[in-house]
C-alpha cells in the first residue's frame, strides 16, 4: 500500500457532524505535519480535524439498542415501584423461599433485593417480582 502525503488541498476521510457520516474532507490548514482545519466536500462545513469514527458493527448496534430498551423499561419499572411503595406494608410480606408457592400481588421480602410484589406467574416454577431495582424472575414451587 502506498501512503499518501497529507498537504493543504488534499482529500482525507473524516466524520462530518452535519452529514453524520464519514465523508471526504479537504484539508484547509496543517499544524505540525497533521491536518488542523478541514472542510466537508458535500455540505462545505468547516471545522477542526478529528480522526474518523470507526463504524459500529451490526452486533454492536444491536447491543446498544438492547441497552437503551432496558434502560427505558427500568425507568418505567422504577416509576411503577414508586407508585406502589407507599401502599406496601413490610410487616405483611412473606420471606422469600424457592420452595414456597406465590400468587399475584403477594408481598415478598427477599434477603438481597428487599421488599417486592409478585406481578405474574411464569409457568409452574417461576414468578416475576417487582423490586425497587426492577423486575426479577425468581424460582418458586
Amino acid at each position: 500500500m502506498s501512503e499518501t502525503t497529507l498537504a493543504v488541498g488534499s482529500q482525507i476521510e473524516v466524520r462530518c457532524p452535519n452529514c453524520r457520516k464519514n465523508r471526504e474532507h479537504e484539508i484547509l490548514s496543517m499544524k505540525n505535519g497533521k491536518p488542523d482545519q478541514v472542510q466537508c466536500t458535500l455540505c462545505r462545513n468547516q471545522r477542526k480535524y478529528r480522526r474518523p469514527v470507526a463504524q459500529k458493527t451490526a452486533e454492536e448496534r444491536l447491543l446498544l439498542k438492547n441497552i437503551e430498551l432496558r434502560r427505558s423499561a427500568n425507568a418505567g419499572q422504577r416509576q411503577q415501584w414508586d407508585e406502589l411503595r407507599p401502599a406496601l406494608a413490610s410487616g405483611a410480606a412473606k420471606e422469600y423461599s424457592m420452595s414456597a408457592k406465590y400468587r399475584i400481588k403477594d408481598m415478598i421480602n427477599h434477603p438481597v433485593f428487599g421488599l417486592g410484589l409478585v406481578q405474574r406467574i411464569i409457568g409452574s416454577q417461576k414468578v416475576e417480582i417487582l423490586f425497587e431495582d426492577g423486575v426479577k424472575i425468581m424460582r418458586c414451587k
